[in-house]
């Protein structure tokens, strides 16, 4: 099997519809690697007994059609200089990995070095007070000792002043996006992005190109958010949000989870972080 059509498949397996990760990866244990899952007739005829996968979802593993699919995506990746990584490749980011949940497949631009020696995730509300803004940028300016790389969602908000701070400092810092790496949302971060990847930074994703834009990207975003920290750091969000999905999924994962503490009558600082399961720092 040529490296290129193992590509396919591994593209293919990302892509199928109702499979999810966790069920990717039984697919591929039990079937003794990606290949044979598209390629083994034997194998192939006994998928309804993969844990998981039923005569509910074996129809759709059967579909040629995802292979066209997957042999489309791959052209597109080799054309626009987006790096593909399977999650059995060891350039796999090593953090992500270990989630039971990581993407299967994970895309990225930029040179960044996805496994640093230190990784912070800094999240918040989209609509942050100048109170919140300055806090974050002196968080960031506070780990230029650190040499960590930041690493948030480019959304309108904390998200974009940390990633702003980062490059001004000269920390590098990666953006994981809710869709295909052929567009850029919000588009009015298009520069910041530019200047991270032009900066050592990178922007990565699970979704392939022309993905659409839906609500469900953005919390199955926040897990690689999440997923790629040793801790995730909330500045100010209010009592529902991406900030404190991302909090949830990084605890859950058990990674570090901080916040700064607010001011009880600011919405998007006291009572937020009180009914969450994020922990408050003591200073």
């Amino acid at each position: 099997m040529t490296e290129e059509r193992t590509r396919v498949h591994q593209l293919a397996l990302s892509m199928l519809k109702g499979i999810g990760p966790v069920n990717a990866r039984n697919l591929v244990a039990y079937c003794g690697g990606v290949d044979a899952l598209f390629t083994d007739k034997a194998v192939r005829r006994k998928l309804e007994q993969v844990p998981g996968i039923g005569p509910r979802h074996l129809a759709t593993i059967l579909d040629r059609g995802v292979l066209k699919a997957a042999e489309r995506e791959w052209e597109l990746v080799q054309r626009n200089g987006v790096r593909m990584l399977f999650y059995l490749d060891p350039e796999y980011p090593y953090r992500l990995r270990q989630a039971s949940d990581a993407p299967v497949v994970l895309f990225t631009k930029g040179s960044a070095a996805l496994d640093p020696d230190r990784t912070v995730a800094i999240v918040g509300t989209r609509t942050p007070t100048e109170h919140g803004k300055g806090l974050c940028e002196e968080l960031v300016e506070g780990l230029v000792g650190s040499g960590a790389t930041i690493i948030s969602g480019l959304a309108f908000g904390i998200d974009v002043v940390a990633h702003r701070t980062a490059l001004r400092v000269g920390l590098p810092t990666i953006a994981a996006v809710a869709h295909g790496l052929d567009r850029l949302y919000p588009g009015e971060h298009a520069t910041v992005a530019r200047e991270m990847i032009a900066n050592g930074g990178a922007v990565v994703s699970e979704l392939p190109h022309h993905s659409p834009f839906a609500p469900g990207n953005f919390p199955a975003r926040n897990r690689i958010i999440a997923g790629m920290s040793d801790c995730t750091i909330v500045v100010e969000s209010g009592p529902k949000g991406g900030s404190l999905i991302t909090a949830d999924i990084a605890n859950g994962y058990d990674r570090e989870v901080m916040a700064y503490p607010g001011r009880p009558s600011d919405p998007r600082s006291g009572d937020a972080i009180a009914s969450s399961s994020v922990t408050r720092p003591s200073s």
